[in-house]
């Protein structure tokens, strides 16, 4: 499981995202990010550095098409994504559960609400379940 934070202004909903995750996943956090157009490059980089075959992904919204263009291109590293937008009123919901087995399963996240209900939005998600319509 791999966080790229976008910025620092949902600190608290990306602290409580990692304390539930870290139950159930091996998550790492990189310190320092390339910019967006260099995301995909570097996202291969770093899995193979790691060592690590398959991924999800949890990206805050400037790095959204990046991860998503990444899991596009490299549909053997990545299981699933998951985008967290600034509002709800620029995305939300699931995409992917009934799309073509090889897709990947995408959650499209507003981060509005209570930080414990949206991680454990995020958590129901990449466990394999599909989240409950807030």
């Amino acid at each position: 499981m791999i966080l790229l934070q976008g910025d620092d202004r949902h600190h608290a909903l990306w602290q409580e995202i990692l304390d539930q995750l870290a139950g159930c996943f091996r998550v790492i956090i990189p310190e320092s990010l390339p910019d967006e157009a260099d995301l995909p490059d570097w996202l291969r980089t770093f899995l193979d550095g790691l060592g690590t075959d398959r991924v999800s992904l949890v990206v805050g919204g400037r790095f959204g098409i990046a991860a998503l263009h990444f899991a596009l291109l490299d549909t053997d590293s990545v299981e699933r994504v998951v985008v967290l937008t600034p509002s709800e009123h620029e995305a939300g919901g699931t995409v992917g559960d009934s799309l073509q087995p090889e897709s990947h399963p995408l959650l499209l996240l507003p981060v509005e609400g209570p930080c414990e209900i949206v991680a454990a939005r995020v958590v129901t998600f990449l466990c394999g379940g599909a989240p409950a319509a807030s």
